[in-house]
């Protein structure tokens, strides 16, 4: 019973923690811990959310696992980095996103640090194509 209790309070607590990323990522407003309101779906449960808004969910509330962000696209990247500010993220990204002005990412394929989109883009080309 106190297990179903910690497990339920879980989720109450993620989906209310992650109420910023739903509403900017998916666009939809949270109603309860079991209601998402969306602009596409209607109501809907959180098994709806797109694959980046449970991704960015996942990387936010979990330190011991690196994640496949494949579905993370630009809308995802701020929340990407605000994430980083707190702790350090690895992650899987077989595509390029835009990260904006300023950051600094460490691309682990070539042991790089970059901190502006064209230095980005050229060491993400050669990790992801072997250039």
């Amino acid at each position: 019973m106190l297990q179903n209790f910690v497990a339920v309070f879980f989720i109450i607590y993620v989906i209310y923690k992650s109420k910023e990323i739903i509403k900017a990522v998916d666009k939809s407003e949270v109603i309860g811990p079991n209601l998402i309101q969306s602009p596409v779906f209607g109501a809907m449960s959180p098994d709806r959310l797109s694959g980046g808004t449970k991704t960015l969910i996942l990387i936010d509330n979990d330190d011991e696992h690196i994640f496949n962000a494949v579905h993370c696209g630009n809308n995802c990247a701020k929340y990407l980095l605000k994430i980083a500010e707190n702790k350090d993220i690895t992650i899987l990204l077989e595509h390029i996103i835009d990260f904006g002005e300023k950051f600094e990412i460490k691309i682990l394929n070539t042991g790089k640090v970059v901190n502006n989109f064209d230095d980005y883009f050229r060491e993400a080309r050669i990790a992801l194509n072997g250039e």
